[in-house]
């Protein structure tokens, strides 16, 4: 796992913050690298107890989405691919199997403290 990404997450997540996580935003879109070639992007905003996170998932493949709109919590693991086959370097998923696909890289875009 790319430690800058997990330790910005983990600093602003208290001990309360272990998940499931609500599902507010789903967004899927593609971009365009430095050579023009399209790249599938996941984003998705969740909110725990005491923060908001905007996460960015990109170069998606393999991925299986159950009804998003039945989805309202999701639990999710990132974890390193071992073979880091066709630069789908994480396999990231949820416990309850609503959410799951490989990726080439992630980031944390946000993660505002709520205030009480």
């Amino acid at each position: 796992m790319n430690i800058t990404q997990y330790e910005k997450l983990k600093k602003h997540l208290s001990d309360a913050d272990t998940g499931p996580f609500t599902l507010n935003e789903f967004s899927f879109y593609m971009k365009e690298d430095d050579r023009y070639i399209h790249i599938p992007v996941f984003e998705l905003k969740l909110s725990a107890q005491t923060c908001d996170i905007h996460l960015r998932f990109e170069d998606v493949s393999a991925s299986k989405l159950d009804d998003l709109e039945s989805i309202d919590s999701v639990a999710l693991e990132i974890v390193p691919t071992d073979d880091q086959w066709e630069r789908l370097r994480y396999y990231v998923y949820d416990e309850e199997n609503q959410i799951s696909f490989y990726c080439g890289g992630w980031d944390v875009i946000k993660c505002d403290k709520k205030s009480h």
